[in-house]
């Protein structure tokens, strides 16, 4: 782990043969699994209970519930170790930005600083991360960045929500894999 100021800036999960940790991989699917289990079958409960307010009002407790223990699953291996690598975690390595794009405001605004170094070295992609971006300046109020948020009205008609600089939008969005606008 290297540190400037106290501040954890950079981790690397290595060990003496500079390979993948299989242990670190295991966790991250084994999280993963668990997520995606637990979010089919209680969305497809959700689903089917949709007019039974008692019975979905349960199911979503215990979706909520089981996905926190996700999130903070995820942020022990983020806390403790940083992103991972795709050198350390092979395809594992999207599954902390895949599972946490799901988390509450608050953990989402916890690591977005570590998804953005992520994304610039490479171990998930910017266009995906413009998206999170966009999503969490939107539910804290604020313009968003890469003009990936909006609603569609009564006849269907997409409008984006407010940007920050207009003028450059394009410029942002080509930076990051998106088309013009």
């Amino acid at each position: 782990m290297y540190y400037e100021q106290g501040k954890l800036i950079k981790t690397e999960y290595v060990n003496k043969n500079i390979k993948t940790n299989d242990s670190l991989i295991e966790a991250l699917n084994v999280i993963d699994q668990e997520f995606a289990s637990h979010n089919n079958t209680l969305a497809d409960s959700i689903n089917t209970t949709f007019k039974n307010l008692f019975k979905r009002n349960i199911f979503e407790t215990q979706l909520r519930h089981l996905d926190s223990l996700s999130f903070e699953n995820i942020s022990k291996i983020l806390d403790r170790f940083g992103y991972p690598s795709k050198e350390i975690a092979g395809e594992s390595s999207g599954i902390p930005f895949y599972i946490l794009s799901f988390a509450p405001l608050t953990i989402k605004e916890k690591y977005v600083n570590q998804f953005i170094l992520a994304a610039d070295r490479g171990y998930i992609s910017w266009k995906s991360l413009a998206f999170f971006i966009d999503k969490l300046k939107v539910a804290k109020g604020e313009k968003q960045v890469y003009g990936t948020q909006g609603n569609y009205d009564d006849r269907y008609k997409f409008t984006m929500f407010p940007v920050i600089d207009p003028e450059n939008l394009n410029k942002r969005r080509v930076g990051v894999g998106l088309e013009e606008l």
